[in-house]
């Protein structure tokens, strides 16, 4: 008997706990699928705004008892302005509703895209990064990318180095305090060595400097921010050699530059035979 009762009694809460983990399960599942997803939230948080703001361009004042013409009691004519003026509020929140019914989930991103990018904007003026790439545009632009359009993957690194000041000199090596680089002084000794240092400066490259730049009156917005401005300065540190990595590529510009040359010649000499 009693190992009856004791079989019975673990039936008993094996049957329970089955049920509270059924009821647990479904409880979950209830929760899940009421969950709201991100653009849920972002519609709800949309809706109010996108409503207030229609609201005050369809907002209408009633109009004052003095300015009214008729010949009516004051009284009576109190009575039909407010029986207007909430005429037209509902007639106004119904137009409200339907414009937001209409509108579609493109302007909304839009206009979440607009605030993001506003944002954005606000975050490159005040920020404490990329303060050298901010000298030369202070604020985004599309044109940018124009500068890249073109160019080899070593020109492209280059020329990103050169606009960010992020680049093998001593300047930006010091400042990460990269073992070996004691000073931020160019070899000149005339100055740190920057970007602005070698492009515009530097004695050590003045002859390049007049062969590359000498149409651009030393101005390193002009020179960066345009393309053949961009061109001029990356053919003049590939010729100085001052960054390692880049030699190579300096190299092969020497080589093509060559190559072009001799078809040149070979070209005027045949048209001068024939």
């Amino acid at each position: 008997m009693l190992r009856l009762r004791e079989s019975q009694a673990k039936n008993v809460v094996k049957r329970l706990t089955k049920r509270i983990r059924q009821q647990m399960r479904s409880k979950g599942g209830k929760e899940a699928k009421t969950r709201k997803t991100l653009g849920q939230r972002k519609e709800e948080w949309l809706k109010p705004q996108i409503a207030g703001a229609l609201q005050e361009k369809t907002k209408t004042f009633p109009q004052a008892p003095w300015e009214t013409t008729s010949d009516t009691p004051a009284p009576s004519r109190r009575k039909a302005s407010e029986r207007q003026a909430a005429e037209e509020e509902n007639q106004g929140n119904q137009e409200n509703q339907e414009e937001a019914r209409q509108i579609r989930p493109k302007t909304r991103k839009s206009m979440i895209k607009e605030r993001a990018e506003e944002e954005w904007k606000k975050r490159w003026q005040k920020g404490s990064k990329g303060r050298e790439l901010y000298k030369l545009i202070p604020e985004p632009m599309e044109g940018n990318r124009h500068l890249y359009a073109g160019r080899t993957k070593a020109h492209s690194a280059l020329l990103i180095q050169l606009r960010t000041g992020k680049i093998g000199f001593s300047n930006f090596l010091f400042e990460r305090r990269v073992p070996g680089v004691w000073s931020r002084r160019c070899a000149c000794d005339e100055g740190a060595m920057t970007v602005r240092h070698v492009l515009l400066r530097c004695p050590t490259w003045r002859v390049i400097r007049e062969e590359e730049l000498g149409g651009f009156q030393g101005n390193i917005k002009r020179i960066l921010n345009s393309s053949p401005g961009a061109t001029a300065a990356i053919r003049l540190i590939l010729k100085t050699k001052l960054l390692d990595q880049f030699k190579a590529t300096a190299c092969e510009s020497h080589a093509e530059n060559r190559r072009s040359e001799d078809e040149g010649r070979r070209g005027s000499k045949s048209r001068s035979s024939g």
